[in-house]
């Protein structure tokens, strides 16, 4: 029946139970629901009815099969989100797994709505370590999404020197050719100058 059944028919069956019935059956069996997750009034359905345990593994789900197309729906739960930074990391993991066309939708989009100055210290240190990663890069692209992460109102003036700091120490190595390429890196270290005066 879970297998095939509309949404709205599972809605009714599921409405008849009380509420912790429907939690624990949604855990014990959240590979059924998982499975049907390309269903958006299934998906909807499950997220808001289990626990936070089954939900961490839904929007793992959700990540993993969707890729970019998983911006609508955890944007639509972001307020509900259990364990926020594993799912910023499992983001990124994605992130990295698909073209980068539409990993900008991630990097872009999503992510900067994930986080905040009240974030974690952990997430807080991600988000450095990856504004890190894509600044060091030979592509524009992937500056510019180094300096969207940077950009964030996010990091502190300490954290954004560090990344400035290795930023520069990228740049000047020896076999290092500064080029047209890395405008936005430099542009960046240019806007930032007064992060570097301590």
């Amino acid at each position: 029946f879970f297998q095939d059944a509309s949404a709205e028919k599972v809605g009714r069956l599921l409405g008849t139970w009380p509420k912790e019935v429907v939690q624990e059956f949604i855990k014990e069996n959240i590979e059924i629901f998982t499975a049907r997750i390309k269903d958006e009034k299934i998906l909807q359905l499950t997220y808001s009815k289990a626990l936070e345990q089954s939900r961490i593994q839904v929007i793992k789900q959700v990540i993993s099969e969707l890729g970019a197309g998983c911006v609508g729906f955890i944007r639509e739960v972001k307020g509900d989100l259990p364990n926020r930074p594993e799912v910023i990391n499992l983001l990124f993991e994605k992130g990295s797994s698909i073209p980068f066309g539409e990993a900008v939708l991630i990097y872009h989009e999503l992510i900067p709505e994930l986080v905040n100055k009240n974030s974690p210290a952990e997430v807080k240190t991600l988000i450095s370590e990856k504004a890190a990663i894509f600044l060091k890069s030979d592509t524009p692209a992937d500056q510019d999404v180094g300096k969207k992460f940077l950009e964030i109102e996010l990091l502190s003036k300490e954290a954004k020197r560090e990344v400035i700091k290795e930023l520069l120490v990228w740049l000047r190595a020896p076999s290092k050719v500064v080029t047209h390429v890395h405008a936005i890196a430099l542009g960046l270290i240019a806007s930032l100058f007064e992060v570097l005066q301590v």
